[in-house]
């Protein structure tokens, strides 16, 4: 007979609950999307049902409507879109979720004075319009990013928690500077830390944004993924650039090493 393993029951106890959870969510969703269709046929069945008592009309007689007005309740079903793209920034910026977002702005709306149902507020059309924002913004910054001045690309691996779940996942912030000159391409999600998955990614961001031509330098600290002679990242970036460049080593976290050993020996002398 072993004994429980007590780290394997609180996993699974966990995994129980988030699953259980995701099912209530889901339930949840299904419900409000059952009540919006009952609302809507209720709505199609109330302007129908007068439209047939005032066309009750004689076999041998004919109508014919031209030009026809909408209805109220079809007027009454185009909403207000508020979802400007400095609110979609800012719900950006706070890192504020689509459900969360829908929590907010509604209550804010309501004691504003104004009428929640006449706005374009739920979680589905909020995710919608950030992504289109977040495209649109995309495009913007590369058509604006037209320098044509030597640039120098910089980088530097970080393990940064991921944007769901709890996992940590290698993350690679690529930035790029020259004369009165500093953009931040991306910060894209590596498969592992090796300088093979660096090199991909760093070739993959500067010819999305069209500067493949423009790097003349690359900027990294002096870890083996990024100086190796044959898989390091610099080697195989230039590799497929085909041609060499200059590097700037950063010399910081070997000045730290010296300095601690320095204060050390400090510390030991007296």
């Amino acid at each position: 007979m072993t004994g429980v393993d007590v780290s394997q029951a609180k996993k699974e106890a966990a995994h129980m609950i988030k699953q259980e959870r995701q099912l209530y969510m889901k339930e949840k969703q299904e419900t409000e999307i059952a009540a919006l269709d009952r609302n809507v046929s209720l709505v199609s069945s109330d302007s129908s049902s007068g439209t047939d008592d005032a066309t009750e009309l004689e076999p041998e007689e004919t109508v014919t409507v031209i030009n026809p007005q909408p209805t109220a309740s079809k007027r009454k079903c185009r909403k207000i879109n508020i979802l400007s793209p400095a609110v979609l920034s800012s719900l950006d910026r706070t890192k504020t979720s689509d459900r969360h977002a829908v929590q907010i702005i509604a209550p804010v709306l309501h004691a504003a004075g104004q009428d929640v149902e006449e706005y374009t507020i739920n979680r589905s059309s909020i995710r919608r319009y950030r992504q289109k924002h977040r495209t649109e913004l995309s495009s913007m910054l590369k058509s604006e990013f037209n320098t044509q001045k030597p640039l120098v690309l910089h980088w530097d691996g970080k393990l940064m928690s991921d944007l769901t779940g709890d996992e940590k996942v290698d993350r690679l912030p690529i930035i790029v500077s020259g004369s009165d000159t500093e953009q931040l391409l991306c910060v894209p999600k590596l498969p592992s830390g090796t300088g093979k998955a660096m090199a991909d990614a760093l070739m993959d961001a500067v010819s999305d944004w069209g500067i493949s031509g423009r790097i003349k330098a690359l900027s990294f600290d002096t870890t083996s993924s990024n100086t190796g002679r044959l898989n390091g990242a610099c080697t195989l970036f230039e590799q497929r650039l085909g041609r060499e460049l200059l590097y700037l080593a950063c010399r910081h976290h070997i000045h730290e090493i010296m300095l601690e050993e320095a204060f050390s020996v400090t510390v030991v002398l007296r």
